[in-house]
């Protein structure tokens, strides 16, 4: 009898491995930019997990733009940990995943779409440094941001380094 009970719990776990769906973090995040239509430029996912699971399962139309913006000092500012942007960056040199520096990212690309969840600091961090975002979905995580320089505030940042 307790063979009989194994059997059938084994299968019913079997079942739902084979049900579950292959994103967890990224799925939503997936549906709303499938939603958006369009979209215009490169997609900056700052979330290492997002990034990773979207880099693997997204359609080709949507990961070939995706970058992972790594900066370790900002990590270890915002996180107390500088692990993922250490480890992607090592991943970006041996594959071909688009891992890019922080500085890097905002320098070659004045506008760009952001996918990003309220733990990440990004968004904050843009506006402070005077790019202007606007929302492209309403306010349930992750939110999804139009994101441009404003060449004005980035002129007078980068004349006072």
């Amino acid at each position: 009898m307790i063979a009989i009970l194994l059997t059938i719990l084994c299968i019913q776990q079997a079942a739902a491995i084979t049900r579950e769906p292959k994103l967890a973090e990224g799925a939503e995040a997936l549906n709303k930019l499938k939603g958006l239509g369009r979209i215009e430029g490169v997609i900056v996912i700052p979330d290492a997990h997002v990034f990773a699971e979207l880099a693997y399962y997204a359609p080709s139309y949507i990961r070939s733009r995706l970058i992972y913006p790594e900066d370790a000092d900002l990590d270890i500012q915002y996180f107390g940990s500088d692990s993922s942007p250490l480890q992607y960056r090592a991943l970006g040199k041996r594959g071909d995943l688009a891992i890019q520096g922080l500085d890097q990212l905002l320098e070659r690309y004045p506008t760009f779409t952001i996918v990003a969840y309220s733990r990440d600091y990004l968004p904050n961090y843009l506006r402070s440094r005077g790019w202007k975002l606007k929302s492209l979905t309403e306010n349930d995580q992750p939110s999804i941001w139009y994101a441009k320089r404003d060449e004005m505030s980035w002129r007078a940042l980068s004349t006072s380094r």
